[in-house]
């Protein structure tokens, strides 16, 4: 399906890649000492945890951080010292914890103030806390994709799964929940469809007579950061 992306919001909304041109229409990153200030904040409140830097081309992440996440992403990855790590020019971070869940980092990332009006914070699932810039989320980066596109949001559909995916409700005209999906994204979604296993959203756009049943194929297609696609 890469191939149909015109636009793809990647890593949170933090970027923009155009698949054809193979290069980012936007990048954002996190403001200068964010993760060193994060990193301390780490070391005295949760000290077992492990982070890692995304800079648009691949991650640069603490000893032992694969440890915690065993899934490894796609492209260049490098293990360094936390110091180095926090020198990356990121995108993104993902922190990860031996016994948290993600969004009980994040409440104690939060209650500490180190990230207010500099970060936000979101999950895709357990296992890993993504920080992104402040103001910076799915929505947003949709947003700012439409203006480029030159397509008004009310017309679109978006599909999710996770609390990550929650700000896309807020600027789409209709949002549909994966059968998987967390009860926040169900609780508010306009729509229900199949798994992500079941390929809901082919399954779904093709009963909406958006998709032929020729052309549906694998629900996922793969950019560098990982993203929503737009065709």
């Amino acid at each position: 399906m890469l191939a149909d992306v015109t636009l793809a919001v990647c890593c949170n909304g933090s970027i923009g890649y155009d698949p054809a041109a193979a290069m980012m229409v936007w990048q954002d990153r996190l403001a200068s000492g964010t993760a060193a200030d994060l990193a301390a904040l780490l070391a005295i409140e949760l000290p077992d945890a492990r982070f890692g830097a995304y800079d648009g081309y691949g991650w640069t992440v603490c000893h032992g951080y694969f440890e915690l996440r065993p899934w490894r992403p796609a492209g260049a990855v490098a293990e360094a010292s936390v110091s180095e790590v926090c020198q990356i020019e990121a995108s993104a971070l993902g922190i990860c914890h031996p016994s948290l869940r993600a969004s009980d980092i994040a409440a104690v990332i939060t209650s500490s103030g180190v990230l207010a009006g500099r970060a936000s914070v979101c999950y895709s699932g357990d296992d890993t806390l993504d920080v992104t810039p402040a103001g910076v989320d799915k929505g947003s980066g949709l947003l700012r994709a439409f203006e480029s596109l030159g397509i008004d949001p009310l017309e679109a559909v978006g599909f999710g799964d996770a609390q990550n995916d929650l700000p896309m409700a807020d600027v789409l005209g209709s949002f549909v929940a994966m059968g998987n999906a967390d009860p926040s994204v169900l609780a508010v979604a306009s729509d229900v469809t199949s798994t992500v296993a079941a390929d809901g959203v082919p399954a779904w756009l093709t009963a909406a007579g958006m998709l032929s049943l020729q052309a549906a194929g694998p629900a996922c297609a793969r950019t560098p950061a990982g993203g929503t696609g737009l065709g």
